[in-house]
């Protein structure tokens, strides 16, 4: 008489953990993040070449719950969960990756024009001689080996209503990676390819899934990822995606044009005095109509 329930199990991925409050309480920190793993998965949280159990009580604990390794029948993953909130109430900043932060008041110690190479981990002290790495930035660094399943768990809190552009240099991805009626993740022949992911805003949520760590021709080094506009990366929202083990820099590879640095301006180009503008440059042959 009453029938019978059939539940489908839909593997959902990553969703936002949201206040009952939407005025006060996000602000303040109290959001997080729910993620539907594969069935019959296991898994182990932090960096590569150091998994622990992820319980924080364990004896070490994780280097990170924010990064993990998911197994699941013969196929496993790295993955990493990523908050991107804009509206924290800090002293400084107001957008922070996981709580975490450096933006540009941060990212230099003096006051500095020239900040297109606030992102680089070889950014050096403006005005030092010999020049002073400030090195690697406070925001989260998630790693991977070289051709590594990698799966980007995105939310976004309750925010101040700005669509971010969230973006990953050297990779791209499915818009769509679903199978099974949309009940797994997974590689879909279907699906559009992008390079970046837009309309990031308040409470959404996706799974950016990369099929190669390294890109198609599996590349070790550190990758940007970012929140652009460009405002968004200067008040904090960017990070480092480290694939392998990079390569150690020469002693004078550094980034910047300040004292004590090698200039590092183009023969054509001026170095962008504001990081918006790197994204506004003046044709090079204005004049010319080919």
């Amino acid at each position: 008489i009453y029938g019978t329930l059939n539940y489908t199990p839909v593997e959902f991925g990553a969703l936002n953990l949201l206040a009952s409050d939407p005025m006060f309480q996000h602000p303040n920190g109290m959001f997080g993040q729910m993620i539907i793993e594969p069935a019959g998965s296991t898994w182990q949280c932090g960096e590569a070449g150091s998994l622990q159990p992820c319980d924080p009580s364990g004896s070490p604990p994780p280097s990170s719950r924010a990064s993990a390794t998911i197994a699941f029948g013969n196929n496993s993953f790295r993955e990493f969960s990523v908050m991107i909130s804009d509206a924290l109430i800090t002293s400084s900043t107001s957008s922070a990756i996981n709580y975490r932060t450096e933006p540009k008041s941060q990212r230099y110690a003096n006051s500095a024009k020239d900040f297109s190479c606030m992102t680089s981990n070889l950014l050096v002290q403006p005005g030092s001689s010999p020049s002073v790495a400030i090195g690697e930035p406070q925001t989260p660094i998630f790693t991977a080996g070289v051709g590594d399943q990698v799966r980007f768990r995105m939310t976004h809190p309750m925010g101040t209503g700005d669509s971010q552009v969230f973006t990953i240099s050297g990779h791209n991805w499915q818009r769509n990676p679903y199978q099974n009626n949309s009940t797994t993740i997974g590689s879909n022949n279907l699906s559009q390819w992008l390079g970046s992911r837009d309309n990031h805003g308040s409470t959404d949520h996706f799974d950016l899934v990369i099929d190669k760590a390294g890109g198609t021709l599996g590349r070790s080094g550190d990758y940007l990822y970012t929140a652009y506009l460009p405002d968004q990366a200067l008040l904090g929202a960017w990070g480092i995606f480290r694939v392998g083990i990079p390569g150690t820099p020469a002693p004078n590879a550094v980034c910047g044009n300040q004292q004590g640095a090698p200039a590092v301006t183009s023969p054509a180009r001026a170095p962008a005095t504001d990081l918006r503008l790197r994204f506004r440059r003046a044709p090079l042959n204005p004049s010319s109509r080919r």
